[in-house]
């Protein structure tokens, strides 16, 4: 155990030591899948068919037909948010497209202020497939409808996920629907793909309990990857107004008391913290994917991702995995990409080149990184791709036409629309008059000048 009084770093061997016992633990859930199997009661899900259902249900040449019926009528369920602010799951019939199941759970998203949930014209809504023990509908547990308010452009979460996907960052898959419940129309939605275990098997698979590791999610406040001492209340707490608490909130193996005491996150953040100048750069190899996390600097600096790990840090996930014993963020939330953050284009108060990080406070994980000269020249390589292969004027303009297709048509039947047709057109190019929103086009471009003009300027310095 840590001392409390946590006043000086521990010896290298001790810190192998406990990197060395981690990894010993990381493999428990890896040979609990192996007896699993061996015994016959691993999941039959196959990898093939939840890829297979993934790209049917988030098809990016339509917008998906949906529909809910629930129990008890989607009035009802209104009506229980705006008395008592309730977001709990409400048994509801749902069809997608020609398929569809009798049982889900549906609840609304909202804002809860002193125990009433405000009125919106269209709510964000979230559905658990199997809370009413129901079979897995396409073997999916969870999916979001977010309702695009923040965004008139109603592009911010796919393009962002699309990128973040094109450089091989671990991100949700976006899709667009249209929604009714009890057969009134609620509007054009963007369905989000959830993150958990489906996710985590879609990228990395099933071998060696690769899914089965512990998911932490990050909700501001209390959630800023700084060393806050070794127990468990110092990184969750419940005394905020999200329904599973905030702070690190662990969002899978919840109930086994082997896995929930948070001991592997506090070791990591112990680790990322508190170690050596000389140990960090040696090991943190073995604790973090950085290729990984590089890549997701890297698109989080070109697409302003700061509400997120490079910002406010809130919503984001954490991943241990079993396979390899090492960490992995997973981005999410990205309606305020693009340029809607307070931290866009030239009023970024540092270089991203050199601080992809939004302000100049400093940032242990992000600061230490970057001081390794092999770290920080594979950042800038990466970005370097992101820039000449998918962050580009034409590459973006092609998907947003692609969507653009999709969406304009049903963003003008679409009562619940918080925009104009002419505001969602401004927004694709130059932008909305004293909007907070830039133009897509017209940001990409900005930015990716911008970018380019900062590499250009630290290889020129590097020469010298």
């Amino acid at each position: 155990m840590h001392s409390p009084n946590h006043t000086q770093l521990k010896p290298s061997y001790l810190r192998l030591l406990g990197r060395v016992v981690l990894t010993l633990a990381a493999l428990v859930p890896a040979l609990t899948v192996l007896l699993l199997t061996a015994c016959g009661e691993a999941s039959s899900e196959s990898l093939e068919e939840l890829r297979e259902n993934l790209d049917y249900v988030f098809a990016q040449d339509r917008v998906a037909t949906v529909q809910f019926q629930p129990v008890d009528g989607f009035d009802a369920m209104e009506t229980a948010f705006l008395a008592s602010g309730d977001k709990s799951y409400h048994q509801s019939g749902f069809q997608f497209e020609d398929k569809s199941t009798p049982s889900v759970g549906l609840r609304l998203k909202g804002t809860v202020l002193e125990g009433a949930g405000l009125a919106e014209e269209k709510y964000s809504l979230k559905i658990n497939t199997n809370y009413f023990d129901a079979e897995r509908f396409l073997l999916l547990d969870k999916l979001d409808f977010d309702n695009g308010s923040p965004d008139p452009s109603m592009m911010r979460e796919v393009l962002a996920s699309r990128l973040y996907r094109a450089m091989g960052v671990p991100a949700p898959r976006t899709a667009f629907a249209r929604v009714s419940a009890d057969g009134t129309d609620l509007g054009l939605y963007t369905m989000i793909q959830n993150v958990d275990k489906r996710l985590l098997r879609e990228f990395y698979g099933q071998e060696e309990g690769a899914d089965d590791g512990n998911l932490y999610r990050c909700v501001a406040p209390y959630c800023t990857l700084r060393w806050r001492g070794d127990a468990k209340i110092n990184y969750f707490t419940t005394a905020c107004d999200e329904e599973d608490g905030c702070g690190l909130v662990l969002k899978s193996n919840e109930t086994d008391p082997a896995l929930n005491d948070y001991a592997d996150v506090i070791d990591l953040l112990d680790f990322l913290n508190n170690s050596s100048d000389e140990d960090f750069a040696a090991g943190v190899e073995a604790v973090l994917d950085v290729d990984q996390l590089l890549r997701t600097m890297a698109v989080g600096a070109a697409i302003t991702d700061y509400e997120g790990l490079l910002g406010a840090y809130d919503d984001f996930y954490l991943y241990h995995r079993p396979d390899t014993g090492l960490w992995v963020f997973i981005p999410w939330d990205q309606n305020k990409s693009f340029g809607r953050s307070r931290c866009a284009n030239d009023t970024v108060p540092t270089n991203p080149v050199q601080k992809p990080w939004c302000q100049n406070e400093s940032r242990p994980l992000f600061d230490r990184i970057m001081a390794v000269p092999r770290f920080a020249a594979a950042y800038r390589a990466h970005l370097t791709t992101l820039l000449n292969d998918w962050f580009t004027p034409e590459k973006m303009q092609v998907w947003i036409d692609q969507y653009d297709a999709l969406i304009q048509p049903e963003l003008a039947t679409d009562t619940a629309y918080a925009w104009t047709v002419a505001d969602y057109e401004l927004a694709l190019g130059d932008g909305i008059a004293g909007a907070k929103a830039p133009g897509l086009a017209t940001f990409i471009a900005a930015r990716r000048t911008l970018l380019l003009d900062l590499l250009a300027a630290e290889d020129a310095g590097g020469e010298e």
